[in-house]
């Protein structure tokens, strides 16, 4: 009888445990094939100066480079100016974002992550902070009223979007066009 009770009691221990739904950080990312015969170092030389010509101060935003390893980490942000007009004065603030870069002969990769929304302390209607952006449909903080806070949550994922995008045809243009940009000859 005790084995029953405890098959039992663990079948639905797990049945809740697998049912809760997880949320997933909100990711871009892909691999890049380029010219078989570019070699990593290069790549990582390309990345850098990506860096330097996008960023106002690159040595701030890359936190970690290893050319051995071919990994490059930086750690950006941008402002986020709410769409949402009702009482969002609040939202007003950053979206600091991480962006890596990965290389390797014929290849480079970049992941661009761990979105984080911080709303603005000196704002007149209070801070109102999302925090780490998922992939959720539906905002998964208790802020506010819940219609208010899914249409902010869209807003943050739509902004992010907006400014992800070019930054990523930013840095593909720059690594094609260094590749197959000849030396000149001085």
């Amino acid at each position: 009888m005790k084995k029953i009770a405890l098959t039992v009691l663990f079948l639905i221990l797990n049945l809740i445990c697998f049912s809760q739904e997880t949320s997933k950080d909100l990711i871009y990312t892909n691999v890049v094939k380029v010219d078989s015969l570019t070699k990593a170092s290069q790549l990582f030389i390309n990345a850098k100066s990506w860096f330097a010509e996008n960023y106002k101060n690159s040595q701030n935003v890359i936190q970690f480079e290893d050319k051995e390893e071919g990994k490059i980490i930086g750690k950006g942000s941008f402002k986020y100016n709410s769409n949402v007009f009702v009482y969002s004065n609040g939202t007003k603030g950053n979206i600091s974002y991480t962006i890596t870069i990965y290389v390797k002969d014929g290849r480079y990769k970049y992941e661009i992550s761990n979105f984080i929304h911080e709303g603005n302390l000196l704002n007149a209607g209070g801070q109102a902070s999302f925090g780490l952006i998922t992939t959720d449909e539906e905002c998964p903080r208790d802020i506010s009223t819940k219609g208010w806070r899914n249409k902010v949550w869209r807003d943050l994922k739509q902004q992010i979007d907006d400014y992800v995008n070019p930054l990523i045809l930013s840095l593909n243009n720059y690594m094609l066009k260094s590749i197959t940009k000849k030396e000149e000859k001085w």
